[in-house]
């Protein structure tokens, strides 16, 4: 159970990377590929020390996939339907949470099992032909033609007048080399985007890398406050999960019941993705699960009927899954595009850092009944004040460079300012935007188009 969250915590970075530099459809097609056959693999392996090894780069692709999977379903949709877009994927998980009970019960032999769950993946090669590139990261990266080519297929499928990209700079194609050119090439490439970026004087494309989010104030403040979110998240949703054996009843009818609260949670959480926000909602549902854990801890120490117990951990799932499925949405909606896979990658590893402690709360349980649950209360708990620092981003643009990011977060400075003192004008530059002078005048807001 540990040597899985090892490799999704390697793969969540470096995958991650590898996805800023070639593109979301590489790494997607490469890790979902590979896992199929190492799915097949690990289910005849023979030997204990090659079911572990299979099972490190089981995890290691699996957190490439997750996070490009995201990343291309909020990039591919306009800021009007991602928020549909990420609850759907939600769905999905859910089915394929529920029946995993049903698999699971009537084949017992383990072997059989991983095969059974990875047979279906077979039919994943078809995303080959289905799945295009990001379009937000070919305009990024300036291949303006490949987008363009993207958007023409689609509006000829949907019969409707494809916009056109023809104001954007277009990058000119790299020229061939020759294979031992082209590996020094992209070996150099690889050095340069995991190094620390200089300033570049000669005019070409920047590639931002890890400190470059430290650098920023926004990006700092915001990574910080999701890394939370997520080892919360990650940690609960785990733990629970995972003790799901010790509660009351039969452990397959428990575990279903799990799975099936996945369906109320994957409903309120489309419901307020679409209508309420993000912030808002996981401020409330962790103060509820956080709640509902301490409740049940009491209750398991004053030797309160389990059955009560039972029910109040079932609160807890519902509240955890209903975060768990708002904060996978958000965590690429608040990074830029030419680093939004290595922010959510660090998000990501934030969370395997400490779900691979996960297991673990199975033995802890088994000495200490209310340990787990106190712990989990608490950090939701923080997790709840954690969600104030970031911002809102219902129905708003994703930005695509982390100069944007800066100006959004100063536009939402000035206008909760507005929204407190009706006295002051505020005036930016319509040339650069970089001007700002506070006026004293009737209340009115002007601002630069660029924001």
């Amino acid at each position: 159970m540990t040597i899985i969250p090892i490799g999704q915590l390697v793969g969540s970075y470096l995958l991650s990377r590898v996805s800023d530099l070639y593109g979301r459809r590489p790494v997607f097609l490469f890790s979902l590929f590979c896992l199929v056959s190492l799915g097949m693999l690990q289910a005849i392996v023979p030997t204990y020390l090659g079911f572990m090894i299979v099972g490190f780069f089981e995890g290691f692709l699996a957190a490439g996939l997750g996070s490009t999977v995201l990343i291309l379903c909020l990039e591919l949709f306009p800021p009007e339907h991602r928020s549909l877009a990420g609850a759907i994927l939600n769905y999905f998980w859910t089915v394929g949470y529920i029946l995993i009970t049903p698999v699971a019960y009537y084949i017992r032999n383990w072997r059989t099992f991983k095969l059974a769950i990875n047979a279906p993946m077979v039919l994943c090669i078809s995303f080959y032909w289905i799945i295009p590139e990001s379009l937000n990261w070919l305009i990024v990266n300036g291949r303006v033609r490949e987008a363009q080519a993207i958007i023409d297929k689609g509006a000829r499928i949907n019969k409707v007048k494809s916009p056109k990209l023809s104001k954007l700079k277009n990058t000119p194609p790299e020229p061939p080399l020759a294979f031992r050119q082209r590996f020094f090439y992209e070996w150099h490439k690889l050095r340069k985007i995991f190094s620390i970026r200089k300033p570049n004087s000669r005019g070409e494309r920047p590639t931002y890398n890890l400190s470059d989010i430290w650098r920023s104030k926004t990006l700092r403040r915001n990574t910080l406050a999701m890394c939370w979110l997520w080892i919360t998240n990650n940690f609960t949703y785990s733990s629970l999960s995972l003790t799901v054996t010790f509660l009351k009843g039969n452990r397959y009818l428990n575990f279903f019941i799990y799975a099936i609260l996945e369906v109320p949670a994957c409903l309120l959480a489309h419901f307020c993705l679409v209508k309420i926000g993000r912030r808002m909602p996981m401020m409330v549902f962790h103060v509820i699960c956080a709640l509902s854990l301490i409740i049940s801890a009491i209750c398991d120490g004053s030797g309160v009927d389990s059955l009560a117990s039972t029910i109040i951990k079932y609160c807890a799932k519902l509240s955890i899954s209903t975060t768990y499925n708002i904060v996978f949405v958000m965590v690429p909606e608040i990074y830029p595009t030419n680093i939004r896979s290595l922010g959510t990658g660090i998000c990501l590893l934030a969370g395997r850092l400490v779900g691979h402690m996960a297991p673990f709360a199975r033995t802890w349980e088994r000495n200490n009944p209310i340990g787990p649950a106190l712990l989990c209360g608490f950090l939701n708990l923080a997790a709840s004040g954690a969600c104030w620092i970031l911002p809102e981003t219902l129905n708003k643009p994703l930005p695509d460079t982390i100069e944007e990011l800066e100006t959004q977060s100063i536009r939402r400075i000035f206008m909760r300012n507005k929204k407190k003192t009706n006295d002051k004008t505020v005036l930016i530059n319509s040339s650069d935007g970089d001007e700002i002078n506070d006026s004293m005048s009737e209340g009115v807001f002007f601002l630069n188009p660029k924001f």
